[in-house]
């Protein structure tokens, strides 16, 4: 698990802009994150993992899986046990669709080798992706609003 800063900054008034509308969706954008999953009992697939490359592409690429919040890079004080990491959807209008598709069939490919192999297995870092789903805290410092992220 990690979280760093770069040297990415919005504009002023593109800040002043999202809150003006309210908006809670963009998270402070000089922060990345990433979260390593390893063999251990801390993630679990939320539900059965796609078992079919034609079963995966028929659901857009979506899957998701579930993290101990105690594992998890980001602080989320709303969230009271496991934070759920979604793949967002490869819709049919997404530039290089079948790329970015043969790419986390790979990803998911990997983490269900990683879940079944036990402690031999090499582990996955997972870019997050903090548009979604993510706040400043009183700090300044990203959290999530809820018990939801996005892989990036």
């Amino acid at each position: 698990m990690q979280c760093f800063t770069n040297s990415r900054r919005l504009p002023k008034y593109a800040a002043f802009a999202l809150l003006i509308a309210g908006s809670a969706v963009l998270a402070a954008p000089d922060t990345e994150c990433t979260v390593t999953l390893r063999s251990e009992a801390n993630w679990f697939f939320a539900r059965t993992p796609p078992a079919t490359r034609q079963e995966f592409d028929r659901d857009w690429g979506q899957f998701e899986v579930r993290i101990q919040k105690r594992a998890f890079p980001i602080p989320a004080p709303n969230c009271r046990s496991d934070i759920r990491l979604r793949w967002i959807a490869i819709t049919p209008k997404d530039r290089n669709r079948q790329e970015m598709l043969d790419r986390r069939w790979e990803q998911l490919a990997r983490l269900k080798t990683l879940k079944a192999a036990g402690a031999g297995g090499s582990p996955e870092t997972i870019k997050l992706d903090l548009r979604h789903y993510t706040t400043t805290g009183p700090a300044g410092k990203t959290q999530l609003a809820y018990c939801n992220a996005f892989a990036g």
